[in-house]
């Protein structure tokens, strides 16, 4: 019974960290494809490749977040483990406003942290 109990604890870190990842790849992207690709005289792809520019390093910021915070839901005290699902919880939904990961990188942080949270709950 202990190794199917061990299963379930990995699975909400692993679900964060994949998001995490998602998250990251779509700030690189935003930051250096997206300008190239929607290069064009016409003023709303301007402003749809400009926003995209600036807010990029902040999907790198918050993808490096979640990738380290996912990593610490895999932890055995049970309070840690219920913060961390809680930041990375905040982080994927604050992905958001900068493209949330292609949107995959956000459902997979989104459900781990929700994993998280309720498999810490209960263990207490």
């Amino acid at each position: 019974m202990e190794r199917k109990n061990e299963k379930l604890h990995v699975l909400p870190s692993v679900l964060a960290v994949l998001g995490g990842f998602f998250i990251l790849a779509d700030g690189i992207y935003a930051l250096y494809a997206a300008p190239y690709i929607y290069s064009s005289t016409s003023f709303s792809t301007y402003l749809i490749s400009g926003l995209g520019t600036r807010l990029a390093p902040f999907s790198i910021v918050l993808g490096l977040m979640i990738i380290g915070s996912g990593l610490l839901i895999y932890n055995k005290n049970k309070v840690w483990s219920t913060m961390w699902s809680s930041t990375v919880l905040v982080f994927s939904i604050m992905s958001i406003l900068s493209g949330g990961g292609f949107i995959i990188g956000l459902l997979l942080s989104f459900v781990g942290a929700i994993l998280g949270i309720f498999y810490s709950a209960s263990r207490l």
